[in-house]
């Protein structure tokens, strides 16, 4: 098991390698061709309603959290009393 600084320096080389990795497929990814005018405009629309989707989902989120917060808040302060 490694410990101590053997566990830091481990943990930085393969975060670090780890790093490299993701620069290497970005670049990869990025050096192709995007498409057809047809397959753009289709990726265009994906792209918009799926931040449509996310806008709505946090919106969701949001309103539950809020509520789970107060009925927490609700509970804390009537057992304390």
């Amino acid at each position: 098991m490694l410990t101590g600084t053997s566990g830091i320096a481990f943990v930085l080389a393969v975060a670090i390698v780890g790093l490299v990795f993701v620069v290497v497929q970005l670049r990869s990814v990025l050096r192709h061709d995007t498409g057809t005018d047809q397959m753009r405009e289709i990726a265009d629309a994906i792209q918009e309603g799926a931040a449509a989707f996310l806008q709505r989902e946090y919106t969701i989120l949001a309103i539950f959290v809020a509520v789970v917060a107060a009925v927490i808040a609700g509970g804390i302060s009537l057992n304390t009393r």
